[in-house]
């Protein structure tokens, strides 16, 4: 209750919005209105209000289109569905399978193997726009802006550290779900004699495999 009252008044919530130019400038209107109304302030005062929300309106487009709306669901829809590491994938198969490996294992291994690149995928994606946000909500503070919108900046800041809480979260989610992944190809080449010996050193040969290859190629 108490972490409730500590968050700011937002009057204009999801400001910057996406939208046309038309729609964006009358925004702005209304902002510099409620923050600068005409019957309080010169019209130069005004006019440089103006610019300042103009400006940092047009620098924060080159982080975002938009503000991130509050369910974060544009940061969660961008994330990758599929990975390029299918060729990679296949190739620890044909290894596997090398190694007298059934195909019923085979198939759960290359399943395994294919959620591990995926995650992996992910991971890189989360991390990158988690990176961003946190960039992006630095910047707000440091920009001319905050000093002339104060409440306006906190809001924006407030909602773009729920993103990078929301990826935070999200990527610890995924490192689990790719170490279980990783778990669970090591347990499938697992079994009784010496012929699996070598199988949990194996597991990670595999999962290094295309590391390596990516070195020979070139």
């Amino acid at each position: 209750m108490e972490e409730q009252d500590k968050q700011p008044v937002c009057l204009y919530p999801d400001w910057p919005e996406a939208g046309g130019w038309l729609a964006r400038r009358k925004k702005r209107a209304e902002l510099l209105e409620h923050y600068y109304p005409k019957r309080q302030y010169e019209k130069e005062a005004r006019r440089e209000m103006s610019a300042v929300l103009s400006e940092f309106e047009e620098k924060f487009r080159r982080w975002y289109p938009a503000l991130p709306d509050p369910g974060h669901s544009a940061l969660h829809q961008g994330k990758p569905r599929r990975h390029s590491r299918g060729e990679d994938v296949r190739e620890a198969v044909r290894l596997y399978r090398a190694k007298n490996i059934g195909y019923g294992k085979l198939s759960r291994i290359h399943d395994a193997l294919d959620l591990y690149y995926l995650m992996e995928a992910q991971s890189a994606y989360y991390k990158q726009e988690i990176d961003k946000a946190a960039q992006a909500q630095k910047w707000i503070g440091e920009d001319h802006f905050s000093g002339f919108f104060p409440d306006v900046a906190e809001c924006m800041q407030e909602r773009l550290k729920g993103l990078v809480r929301s990826g935070f979260d999200t990527l610890l989610e995924l490192q689990e779900r790719q170490r279980q992944a990783e778990q669970t190809v090591q347990r499938l080449v697992e079994g009784n004699g010496a012929l699996w010996a070598r199988a949990a050193e194996l597991a990670s040969d595999i999962l290094m495999y295309p590391v390596r290859q990516m070195g020979k190629k070139k």
